[in-house]
């Protein structure tokens, strides 16, 4: 596995925790769930800036029905 691969993945699955964190509000209070928010802003931003290709690639090519329907799933 590549190492940019690699790093993607950790950032999804950090993305993912994350959000897992960010429901339980209740049981962690209003500052931990503040601060992971604000983490999860900053893992969202870098998740875009990682790809960004996909967004070049985004209107190129045919776009048969499946094509459709993956963009919009």
């Amino acid at each position: 596995m590549r190492p940019k691969t690699g790093f993607k993945l950790a950032v999804d699955l950090l993305m993912t925790l994350a959000l897992f964190f960010l429901m339980g509000y209740q049981f962690w209070g209003e500052i931990a769930h503040e601060w992971a928010g604000t983490g999860m802003f900053v893992l969202f931003l870098l998740h875009h800036l990682l790809n960004r290709n996909w967004y070049h690639s985004l209107f190129k090519g045919r776009y048969p029905a499946l094509r459709i329907l993956w963009l919009t799933v």
